[in-house]
């Protein structure tokens, strides 16, 4: 409900009216203290997800209280200027019974398998990354997203170009279960067969990415 103001978490207003528009207003997106990412790491090696509901009226460090979000696996819910008598309580509301009341998974950790002469080369998503390849993710759900850029570092001499992802996890129950997932994609010289089939919504959503994190910077 409002800016962490004690203790070793304590955070600043950092938004100014002159930083606005200027060079210096990218480094309002990145995080102001590393403690949030450190104390997320923490959280993940004793199999915790953090899950934030943010509804402060005044200005709310989101870009360094995310960490906490990015790091362990979790959510980020934010409700401007938030009232008990609005309509985003009910917002609110419905967003922690469904928190609380989805299919979800504890101690995951996912893996996605590529053929030789290709590599995965950068992850999005709110996980932490283990060895090179391995995420690790406490609390697993339907409504979490992962993407994966994949560069080509030799010539694919093969009709179909597979990948393979693995998840591995434990149910409510307390059942230790493995998922796998297979796909086959035809390989093809021809363009027009890329732009026919391509997923314009992961290609916006794999963009957004890109942009938020500053790699054409």
């Amino acid at each position: 409900a409002s800016l962490p103001s004690a203790g070793v978490g304590k955070l600043k207003v950092r938004e100014a009216v002159n930083v606005l528009g200027t060079e210096a207003e990218k480094d309002l997106l990145a995080p102001a203290v590393p403690f949030y990412a450190d104390l997320a790491k923490m959280m993940v090696e004793k199999q915790m997800s953090v899950d934030l509901f943010l509804g402060a009226a005044q200005y709310t460090d989101v870009a360094t209280l995310s960490s906490l979000v990015q790091t362990s696996g979790g959510q980020l819910f934010y409700y401007p200027s938030f009232q008990s008598n609005a309509p985003c309580a009910e917002a609110l509301y419905g967003d922690i019974y469904h928190v609380l009341t989805r299919e979800t998974g504890f101690e995951a950790v996912y893996r996605v398998r590529v053929p030789q002469g290709a590599k995965i080369s950068v992850f999005h998503g709110n996980f932490c990354l283990s060895n090179t390849d391995l995420m690790v993710i406490p609390v697993c759900h339907s409504d979490m997203t992962v993407v994966l850029e994949i560069s080509l570092e030799s010539v694919l001499n093969m009709p179909c170009f597979p990948i393979q992802g693995a998840l591995l996890y434990t149910t409510a129950r307390g059942e230790r279960r493995i998922r796998v997932h297979t796909l086959s994609i035809p390989i093809s010289n021809v363009l027009n067969h890329l732009f026919e089939r391509v997923n314009q919504d992961a290609i916006t959503a794999a963009v957004m990415q890109l942009g938020r994190r500053g790699v054409w910077a």
